[in-house]
């Protein structure tokens, strides 16, 4: 990330927000007011994840940020493409709110204080009363869904058998291979994420007391 010099007070150093849903969120954007409005909306509707960028933002246009433009628009172009730059350390999600990224970048450029990058629904456990107990519940949640999706493949295991006579064999046969392929996906996909919560148990603490330090 480029710097600028911290004297110049022609540039903004951003201040950052993390609201109760987890969303990070920038107060010197300059719409920063419609995102306080509609900040409830992000949960319901993750296109909103797009209205979250620095490109609709005066600062950005005149990059008058403390963050270059240039920097800036490699960052968002790295966050369009599927690589492990900015991704969650508990769940592995990809990070999609620049903003998160760059309160990152603020704590350890400027404030030269350590911060691990986390996506908004392990914020969200943070800020929860008792993360440990909020990520063992988000643990078997998962769990379950994974248990769902695993019966549903011996399922149609066990029935496909049924099939072979149909006159519909290969229609049949086409539309249980998506199906299975399809829950085979997202058994391991949250059989993964169950692993994961469940290990975030035991480093919950020591994630909150640096969260409360330096939020």
């Amino acid at each position: 990330m480029g710097k600028r010099d911290l004297n110049n007070r022609d540039y903004i150093i951003p201040k950052f927000k993390i609201t109760k849903n987890g969303f990070t969120i920038c107060k010197n954007h300059s719409k920063y007011q419609s995102f306080k409005n509609s900040i409830y909306d992000f949960v319901l509707n993750l296109i909103t994840f797009k209205n979250l960028t620095c490109k609709t933002c005066q600062h950005f246009n005149n990059d008058t940020c403390f963050f270059p433009i240039s920097e800036l628009i490699k960052i968002m172009d790295d966050m369009s493409l599927i690589n492990k730059n900015f991704e969650c350390l508990i769940c592995k999600r990809r990070i999609r709110n620049i903003f998160t990224i760059l309160r990152c970048f603020k704590r350890e450029e400027i404030l030269k204080q350590e911060c691990n990058l986390l996506c908004y629904k392990c914020l969200k456990i943070l800020r929860k009363e008792n993360p440990e107990m909020g990520f063992r519940n988000y643990a078997k949640l998962a769990l379950m869904y994974s248990i769902i999706n695993l019966n549903g493949i011996l399922g149609l295991i066990l029935f496909f058998p049924l099939f072979l006579n149909s006159s519909l064999l290969i229609f049949s046969i086409f539309f249980t291979s998506i199906f299975f392929l399809i829950m085979a996906y997202f058994f391991y996909h949250y059989a993964r994420l169950a692993k994961k919560y469940f290990n975030a148990v035991n480093i919950s603490k020591e994630l909150f007391l640096n969260y409360e330090k330096h939020k």
